[in-house]
């Protein structure tokens, strides 16, 4: 029999479906909650794995995972996935110029 460890990892909500369109400068803040507190997940941006730095930040509340653009610049337009391994969730961002 399986253990709890080992179930899936679900993606139990996210903000994936609302409209990522921002201006140069705003905030952009994408979250999504896991069916386990502990999961590890990986950010990835146009299938490449994202760096955390001053322009992104990743943020992690127990199930919640967080991708924070504090100043989303023209250059972050794209694909973002939130991936867990067993499954994952994809935003479109869009950026244009202030």
């Amino acid at each position: 029999p399986l253990s709890c460890a080992e179930a899936p990892v679900r993606i139990v909500s996210s903000n994936e479906e609302t409209p990522h369109t921002y201006v140069a400068g705003q905030r952009v803040e994408l979250w999504c909650q896991l069916s386990r507190a502990e999961a590890p997940v990986r950010w990835y941006k146009d299938g490449e794995e994202v760096e955390e730095g001053e322009s992104l930040v990743l943020e992690r509340e127990g199930p919640r995972c967080r991708l924070v653009l504090p100043c989303a610049r023209l250059q972050d337009t794209g694909e973002f996935i939130c991936d867990t391994g067993d499954a994952a969730v994809s935003y479109h961002i869009m950026v244009a110029g202030g």
